[in-house]
């Protein structure tokens, strides 16, 4: 979507609450956190956690909003507010750091967790999109979701904590 407008890339009824927000950006001169929905003209709906705030020129006009947008379920929260402390975006008062609490068994949704137990069992994507019944491409859909939710980046990684947090059995 670089270089394109939210007219182009989204639906109407979504690109016109996205410009309001960016609006009242402007006419308050403050910046504003927002939790927006975008629905693409694909008909896909992502979540965002979305901070906008007056762009000026040199003569401290402003001339537009600068806006950065963490898509909720696939971005850690925390590893994205932390980078965006560290770039300048959030002052340094405001700290985030990654949640001591980790998510119950009953918080994975249940093909997520079944996922899980396939995984610690040693299948891969392909396996568990033939035993299950799903396309390959859902499969890797959940484990990149299972992962983000805890915080992970690898495979290892997500049964280790899977079998820390005891995520597996239901």
């Amino acid at each position: 979507a670089i270089g394109k407008s939210l007219i182009n890339v989204s639906k109407k009824e979504s690109a016109i609450q996205l410009i309001d927000n960016c609006r009242e950006v402007i006419q308050t001169k403050q910046a504003k956190m927002y939790d927006e929905v975008n629905i693409r003209q694909d008909g896909i709906q992502q979540q965002f956690l979305s901070i906008k705030v007056p762009l000026y020129d040199q003569n401290q006009n402003i001339m537009g909003v600068f806006g950065v947008s963490i898509v909720l379920g696939r971005h850690s929260l925390a590893n994205s507010l932390n980078f965006l402390q560290q770039i300048g975006i959030i002052s340094n008062a405001f700290h985030v750091s990654s949640p001591c609490i980790q998510p119950s068994p009953m918080a994975l949704p249940k093909r997520e967790l079944e996922c899980l137990q396939y995984i610690i069992q040693g299948y891969t994507a392909k396996m568990i999109a033939r035993e299950v019944g799903l396309s390959f491409r859902t499969i890797e859909s959940y484990i990149r979701n299972l992962k983000n939710r805890l915080g992970v980046s690898t495979r290892f990684e997500l049964i280790q904590m899977a079998k820390k947090q005891k995520l597996y059995g239901i």
